[in-house]
C-alpha cells in the first residue's frame, strides 16, 4: 500500500509513452505483494484495452503463488513469464 501512489504514476508515466505497444514489469525484485498491487496490476492490464497483455516477467516464486492462488494467470490482460 505504501508504494502504490508510486508505482501508479511510474505506470501513468509508460502508458503515457507507450501508446499501444506492449508492456513488460520486470518483478525481480519484488519480495512482497499484497492486495492494493495486485489490483493496481490489474487495472494496468485492463487498461491496455485488449491491444497487449501486460508482461509480468522474472516473477519471484512466492510472489508468482499469491498470484496464482488470485487467478491473475487466467486473466486475458496479463500473461506471467519467468525468464530466470
Amino acid at each position: 500500500m505504501h508504494t502504490i501512489p508510486r508505482l501508479e504514476a511510474a505506470f501513468a508515466e509508460v502508458l503515457a509513452a507507450s501508446g499501444d505497444g506492449p508492456i513488460s514489469v520486470d518483478m525481480a525484485n519484488v519480495t512482497f505483494i499484497d492486495s492494493s498491487g495486485l489490483h493496481l496490476l490489474a487495472r494496468v492490464a485492463s487498461s491496455l484495452n485488449g491491444a497487449a497483455p501486460l508482461t509480468l516477467v522474472n516473477v519471484p516464486r512466492r510472489v508468482l503463488r499469491v498470484m496464482e492462488i488470485v487467478g491473475m494467470q487466467d486473466l486475458p490482460s496479463i500473461e506471467l513469464r519467468n525468464e530466470e
